[in-house]
């Protein structure tokens, strides 16, 4: 559920960004003004969607490399030091780079499963929520103008339906 926010929050925050450039623009047509905020849209998911592999591929591993001796033994000043938050980096475990990046890929590659997993789930299992849900308020409604509860009425109906449906002119 968290996940879904985050993303929902992220999508309508990249939207009003891109439509505010898009709309800062001048575009000669409707189609060019679509392209164009298409294109931001696309471009501010992929670097949300990938900017962390490229901060791990061209900073955290560099630099984990650059810490460890010839043999590949991380340096133990370094492992205690690098903190994020107050959460250690390293483990004790993690002695040597070639221990730390299989850990790493573990955990990376959990990472995805269950993001892509997670995905998954909204995609499928969202639009099935929904429909139960309107399928079940559809029936309560159709109960209660069974039972009597509630009256149908008819004027505000009308007006609520096109002429075009109704098969006459307004």
């Amino acid at each position: 559920m968290y996940g879904s926010i985050i993303m929902g929050l992220e999508l309508l925050l990249f939207g009003a960004i891109s439509r505010n450039l898009t709309e800062f623009e001048n575009y000669r047509t409707q189609s060019e003004f679509e392209s164009a905020y298409i294109f931001k849209m696309f471009f501010f998911v992929w670097v949300d969607g990938y900017l962390w592999y490229w901060i791990l591929g061209f900073i955290h591993i560099p630099v984990v490399r650059q810490h460890s001796d010839a043999d590949g033994v991380i340096d133990p000043e370094f492992a205690r030091s690098n903190t994020i938050f107050g959460w250690r980096v390293f483990n004790a475990g993690h002695t040597t780079v070639d221990e730390w990046m299989y850990g790493f890929e573990t955990s990376v590659t959990f990472q995805v499963a269950g993001s892509n997993t997670m995905i998954l789930a909204l995609e499928n299992l969202l639009p099935v929520l929904w429909v139960c849900w309107v399928r079940r308020r559809w029936h309560s409604h159709v109960r209660e103008l069974s039972t009597g509860k509630r009256a149908l009425d008819w004027p505000k109906l009308r007006k609520q339906v096109p002429a075009d449906l109704r098969g006459h002119a307004a």
